[in-house]
C-alpha cells in the first residue's frame, strides 16, 4: 500500500492514480498558464516603456532645437522632465505644491512638488531659480490639464491623496 496525503493507493486502484495524475497535470496547466499570463503583463509593460521612450526622445530633439540642457516640457498630454528623465500623464498627476526647502537652516530655492497615482514624487525647479510666478504659472497649466488635481501642502489634501493611491 502507497499513502500519498490524503490517499490510500493501492496498486489494483486506478481510479485513484487516475486522479492523482489529472491533479498533477492540472498544477502544471495552472504554472505555465501563470507564466504566460505574466508574460503577456511584462510585455504589456514594455509596450508602455517604448511609448515613454518615444515621447522622451520627441521632447529631447524639441530640446535639440531650443539649445537648452535641462528643461522641463509641457506637452498636450505629457509633463517631460529631462533633468529627472521622467515623462508622466497629467491624468496620473495627483497633487501639486510649492516647496521650499531648507537645508541646515537657510531656504533653498523653490520647487513644484508633484505626486503621481503610482506615489512617485517629482520635483521641478524653474529656469530662474526661486522664481515664484514662474512656479505659480506651472501650477495654473497643471490645474487646466487636470482639473481634479489636488492644489497646495495641506493635511486634507495629503489624507485625500492617501485614500486616492491605496
Amino acid at each position: 500500500m502507497l499513502a500519498l496525503g490524503f490517499l490510500n493507493l493501492k496498486n489494483d486502484e486506478n481510479t485513484a492514480w487516475m486522479w492523482f495524475t489529472f491533479t498533477i497535470f492540472g498544477a502544471i496547466f495552472t504554472a505555465v498558464f501563470a507564466m504566460v499570463a505574466y508574460g503577456q503583463e511584462s510585455g504589456f509593460r514594455k509596450e508602455n516603456r517604448d511609448y515613454i521612450e518615444e515621447e522622451f526622445a520627441k521632447a529631447a530633439v524639441l530640446l535639440e532645437k531650443a539649445n537648452k540642457k535641462q528643461a522641463t516640457i509641457f506637452g498636450e498630454e505629457f509633463l517631460i522632465s529631462t533633468t529627472q528623465r521622467v515623462v508622466v500623464r497629467y491624468a496620473d498627476i495627483l497633487w501639486a505644491y510649492i516647496l521650499q526647502p531648507y537645508l541646515n537652516g537657510v531656504k533653498m530655492g523653490r520647487m513644484l512638488e508633484i505626486r503621481t497615482r503610482k506615489r512617485n514624487i517629482f520635483k521641478l525647479a524653474p529656469e530662474n531659480n526661486d522664481d515664484l510666478k514662474e512656479l505659480e504659472g506651472m501650477m495654473k497649466f497643471l490645474v487646466e490639464k487636470n482639473p481634479k488635481l489636488l492644489v497646495g501642502h495641506t493635511d486634507e489634501n495629503r489624507k485625500i491623496y492617501d485614500s486616492l493611491t491605496r
